[in-house]
């Protein structure tokens, strides 16, 4: 059964949607974990931890499933629409508003860096990420929490989560075989003959 498919919208209007806190989470919905750089070498110190995580926050066209109170269904969000949502969230100052798994609210952890990588404006994705598509929303956060540090040390914590409200619309969705079903269908033959 094909799941209703919604594309994540802002009201250019008013400022009541949009992303308001990012969430360090063990298993990030758009799937893709941080890079932590956790030592970083300089001559008069031997063993100096930098405490920053970086990744992608969010990445357009990517498909996110859903279960809550209104079904299951997918989201997805336009590079548009991210664009929308940096400017929104950085305007409102949002920066050192940063959580855990969704709930307490992680004190001295905020983020520093921020870009959208767009290949005809010379920005790249970040190393490590040179797959993602254009419009992807990456930031860096600077952990200058030992207690949060750790759980990102032990792998505890992974990866971005974003936390905010978006208007919701319907979208057709186009009955197209995935990467891997055909992959699928394609190991399948080839075991038959």
């Amino acid at each position: 059964m094909e799941l209703p498919l919604y594309e994540l919208k802002l009201d250019e209007q008013t400022n009541e949607f949009g992303v308001d806190i990012i969430s360090l989470v063990d298993s990030p919905a758009i799937e893709k974990n941080y890079v932590m750089f956790e030592s970083h070498k300089i001559e008069w110190t031997a063993n100096n931890e930098r405490m920053i995580v970086s990744g992608p926050a969010m990445i357009p066209d990517k498909l996110i499933y859903r279960n809550d109170a209104n079904g299951e269904y997918n989201t997805v969000i336009s590079k548009e629409t991210i664009e929308a949502v940096v400017l929104r969230y950085m305007e409102q100052g949002n920066q050192s508003n940063v959580n855990l798994m969704h709930g307490s609210m992680a004190k001295d952890v905020f983020v520093f860096e921020s870009f959208i990588s767009d290949s005809q404006r010379g920005i790249a994705p970040m190393a490590g990420y040179e797959d993602l598509p254009n419009g992807t929303w990456f930031v860096s956060m600077k952990v200058n929490n030992t207690d949060v540090w750790q759980q990102v040390k032990e792998g505890k914590l992974k990866g971005f989560s974003i936390e905010g409200f978006f208007g919701m619309e319907k979208k057709e969705v186009k009955a197209e075989m995935s990467v891997d079903s055909a992959f699928e269908q394609i190991i399948d033959l080839i075991k038959e003959i």
